[in-house]
């Protein structure tokens, strides 16, 4: 009798798995076989019971697994839907996923895989690292590589081809396709008008073959970097800018794979193990939605589970029902929101949230539609998986097309936000003096900036690793600080000057230790608040009359310096720069922002700010904001009030006929703070208003 015969009478005596004992009902059967039936399900239990001790799964994640490990053993092909065969109607997902998205490949190709190049023969064990519950962050995408390898070889061996070629469209397009797949698994409650949709919109996305190219000239580009790199024998000489000519056809080894998603997209491996994780457990009847990460990452702090025979008798179930056990984030597509805040009087508060758009997702979808899912689009996708905070719900703070151009605006929705944000920006050509672009016309790139820091005015740099640079057009690149970056496995091997001894992407352009600086974000907005925006103020920029006269740079700096900055946003989001770096940037990474030069001054066309991280963090962090505000108003309020008897007694007193600084009480407000005014001033390199201190 099998392990899964005998749980499978054990369920029908007992609706409770974990007793240890089975009801021998009477139904006519003999001593004896009453008897062998206990002894049976009494083996099982303790077979599980012991299978629970050494593995990070519960009772019914075990009896799953057990299930697999007799289909496994069949040596035939079976796919996810065929453990779950008894109960079709409860697996529609699943069962759509196999009829539909063909290239996610059958259950038992990724456990031979699995096995083959990680000989390992344990189901269970398998299952763990696959779901990532144990096992390295590269493990699940190694074995994705492999696949693809597999089903390339087996192809060219049909074929008599001796060439095996794994492409980045083929490695790229499989995550896609797995990360749609996930969609459809973690939304499977949903009502069935939204699943009805969201099947439709990725059918559709199927059927046109539609694949996150930028992501795919990202590993081209990087796979050939890697070979110039390797070639040159030099690392002075292994690193280009952008090869002058992708070829997008070119082989794709594993190690530069799990390289490049260390580097530019760390959250992609969360994709195979929430598919796996979401495919053979969501269904289950437990606290799926049990978020206390804190607790899960105190109890597994270790890599290594093979010891977890002490730790299993503190971990509740419910936490073994959970992806990765609370220490990873799963995979989850963008999905999109703007808060309802109340406006009474004293104060704001958040009301709920209602769905909204983005202009920078939505552009390549087909349909404008407002009932298509701009989340599924490859734009979103590609976002996502850059840091796991991008990969949950985005809340939108602000955008020039629902907001308007006026930096205050900008500003406003960012002083005081505490969470971490995401903003995009579409450029259009400095020398343009309008941002409208023609139907069709091309646009110069599509690039951002993540960071997890507070947003402060503050006249100089501050801010921690914890964000980078990024673009999205015409390939996916991100630029991170290069405080960690330098630290990558494969860029370790450093000569005393901090300078790589071995070839690999960006080797000739890393800098010694003690060169490297922080200048991570710098907010500096005019302290009246006086720009209009697009065309109705002045130009304040790096290279305007006050910067040359020594004065700080107004507006947002990211990198460089406050002299030579990577990206400036001036207030009039006219005349930025967006700069490659290089030795001029010591805090992040070198790279273009922008296409076909190394410098650019440009115009913004859109820009949208997103609070990202989940609504936890998003709450948490317009409670703060408000919070904040809340205490400036009461300050302003309580300058802005007057003590009648005290001006009075000033007035009769004669203070006001003083003259001259310091000695004029009465006026002396005018020189501890500034009163900004406009006044028209014509220069000959500014046009707009001066800012005069009256």
């Amino acid at each position: 009798m099998s392990l899964e015969t005998s749980l499978s009478r054990k369920d029908e005596d007992s609706e409770t798995l974990g007793d240890l004992a089975c009801n021998n009902k009477d139904t006519g059967t003999s001593s004896s076989d009453g008897e062998n039936r206990e002894s049976g399900c009494e083996t099982a239990i303790r077979t599980l019971k012991h299978l629970q001790s050494r593995y990070p799964f519960n009772i019914e994640q075990l009896k799953i697994l057990t299930k697999i490990n007799d289909l496994w053993k069949e040596d035939g092909d079976f796919h996810f839907i065929d453990i779950f065969c008894s109960e079709p109607k409860s697996f529609a997902g699943l069962q759509w996923i196999k009829e539909n998205i063909r290239s996610i490949h059958s259950l038992s190709t990724y456990l031979e895989t699995f096995s083959k190049y990680n000989n390992m023969k344990d189901i269970y064990e398998i299952a763990a690292e696959l779901t990532a519950r144990q096992g390295s962050l590269s493990s699940p995408l190694y074995n994705i590589y492999n696949v693809v390898y597999d089903q390339i070889g087996s192809d060219a061996q049909a074929k008599e081809n001796k060439v095996v070629t794994v492409t980045a469209e083929k490695l790229c397009q499989l995550m896609y396709h797995m990360a749609l797949a996930t969609h459809i698994l973690s939304h499977s409650k949903d009502s069935s008008k939204e699943i009805e949709n969201d099947y439709q919109i990725i059918q559709s996305i199927i059927t046109r073959q539609q694949s996150p190219l930028e992501m795919i000239k990202s590993l081209a580009e990087f796979q050939q970097s890697v070979n110039d790199a390797k070639s040159s024998n030099s690392a002075d000489a292994s690193f280009h800018f952008e090869p002058v000519k992708v070829d997008l056809s070119i082989h794709i080894q594993a190690e530069t794979f799990l390289d490049w998603s260390e580097v530019h997209f760390p959250h992609l491996h969360s994709i195979p193990t929430t598919f796996f994780h979401l495919a053979l457990f969501s269904h289950l009847d437990c606290k799926e939605e049990y978020t206390d990460h804190s607790t899960a990452q105190a109890i597994h702090d270790s890599e290594d589970h093979h010891d977890i025979d002490h730790k299993r008798k503190t971990i509740p179930d419910n936490i073994l029902s959970v992806y990765a056990l609370g220490k990873r984030k799963p995979f989850q597509f963008p999905s999109l929101a703007k808060l309802i805040m109340s406006n009474t009087l004293n104060q704001r508060s958040i009301l709920g949230q209602m769905s909204t758009d983005s202009y920078f997702l939505s552009t390549n979808l087909t349909s404008k539609d407002p009932s298509t899912n701009a989340s599924l689009t490859t734009t979103a996708f590609s976002l996502a998986v850059m840091d796991d905070d991008l990969s949950n719900k985005w809340h939108k703070l602000y955008s020039s097309e629902d907001d308007g151009f006026a930096f205050l605006n900008l500003q406003r929705s960012l002083i005081g936000y505490t969470g971490p944000t995401i903003m995009l920006i579409r450029p259009t050509d400095a020398n343009s003096k309008y941002s409208d672009h023609g139907e069709g016309e091309s646009t110069p790139g599509l690039l951002g900036f993540y960071t997890a820091n507070p947003w402060k005015e503050e006249g100089k740099f501050y801010g921690t690793s914890d964000c980078f640079l990024f673009r999205i057009e015409p390939s996916m690149k991100s630029y991170r600080p290069r405080t960690f970056a330098q630290s990558w496995s494969f860029r370790t091997d450093l000569g005393e000057d901090g300078r790589s001894k071995t070839p690999g992407l960006n080797a000739s352009m890393t800098l010694p230790l003690n060169r490297i600086k922080e200048n991570y974000m710098y907010f500096h907005p005019s302290a009246g608040h006086f720009h209009a925006g697009r065309n109705g103020g002045i130009y304040s920029g790096i290279g305007s009359q006050k910067a040359r006269m020594g004065a700080k740079p107004n507006g947002i700096i990211i990198g460089g310096t406050e002299q030579d900055p990577r990206l400036h946003l001036t207030e009039s989001l006219e005349r930025c720069i967006a700069s490659s770096g290089g030795p001029r940037d010591a805090t992040f990474e070198s790279g273009p922002l922008l296409p076909g030069q190394w410098d650019k001054f440009f115009n913004v066309d859109v820009i949208e700010v997103w609070g990202v991280g989940g609504d936890e963090k998003v709450y948490q962090a317009i409670h703060d904001k408000e919070k904040q505000e809340v205490i400036r108003n009461a300050v302003r309020k309580r300058v802005q009030q007057v003590d009648k008897k005290q001006f009075l007694d000033d007035f009769q007193s004669g203070l006001h006929v003083s003259e001259g600084r310091g000695s004029n009480a009465l006026y002396q407000h005018r020189f501890d703070s500034a009163r900004f005014d406009f006044e028209a001033n014509h220069d000959d390199d500014e046009t707009g208003h001066e800012v005069q201190r009256l």
